[in-house]
């Protein structure tokens, strides 16, 4: 089975088109038995287009059911923004929360805000969101394990078992699984911390290539145990 493994979008819609057409010609130029695409989470915030970036993937989902879209910690932000405005809406308009709202119409003024602009910006989200997107962000496994892969958002906590990690840990750990050397239950492919450039590590791939920043949304190729680099750039 080939798998395409893509990195944190981060509302950058360009990018994700360009990698989903260079996805679908590498299907066209090497067939497969069976393939697969997976997508690890933070769809949302920093880059200009998360509406559209949401919109596409639900179509893609939709059409292409080997489409698989993972969790991110961005893409819980906004639930969480929506559900506790008031208590996490420092952290997450200081994330680029602020650009995923104006992707849908939402009118965000500058920061500091009051309570009651932070009231009326939840009231106008609520409004402006569509449901079909709601339904998607609360439903985003948060891991998925394919032959000697593991593929999750941020990464796992090492000593623990695939089936009894957190999904805490699959969305935001960094240092804790970054630092660990020894070998894994499986090989984990991940994003959430950006690297300049795609890494191989014996335990763990790494497919963050700060897109929003970089203009660079990478995909690796897994096909038993050789792996390509497709991207954006």
């Amino acid at each position: 089975m080939r798998l395409y493994a893509v990195g944190d979008v981060h509302g950058c819609l360009k990018q994700l088109n360009r990698v989903i057409a260079a996805i679908e010609a590498d299907r066209e130029k090497r067939p497969a038995p069976k393939s697969g695409i997976i997508f690890l989470g933070d769809y949302l915030d920093r880059g200009p287009e998360s509406k559209g970036v949401v919109t596409r993937l639900i179509h893609l989902m939709a059409r292409d059911k080997s489409v698989l879209c993972l969790a991110g910690n961005h893409d819980l932000a906004l639930q969480k923004f929506l559900d506790f405005p008031l208590d996490t809406g420092e952290n997450y308009f200081s994330n680029g929360g602020a650009s995923t709202l104006r992707s849908y119409g939402v009118r965000v003024p500058r920061p500091p805000f009051t309570k009651r602009e932070v009231k009326e910006i939840v009231a106008y989200a609520q409004q402006l969101i569509p449901v079909n997107h709601l339904h998607f962000f609360a439903t985003l496994p948060h891991g998925a394990e394919y032959g000697d892969y593991f593929f999750c958002h941020a990464g796992i906590r090492p000593g623990v078992a695939l089936d009894k990690q957190s999904p805490e840990d699959l969305m935001w750990i960094r240092r804790d699984f970054l630092d660990y050397k020894k070998p894994l239950e499986k090989v984990v492919v991940h994003g959430h911390t950006p690297r300049d450039d795609v890494e191989f590590h014996k335990n763990r791939i790494s497919v963050d290539t700060r897109c929003f920043a970089s203009g660079k949304l990478s995909c690796v190729v897994l096909e038993g145990k050789d792996y390509r680099v497709l991207k954006t750039l």
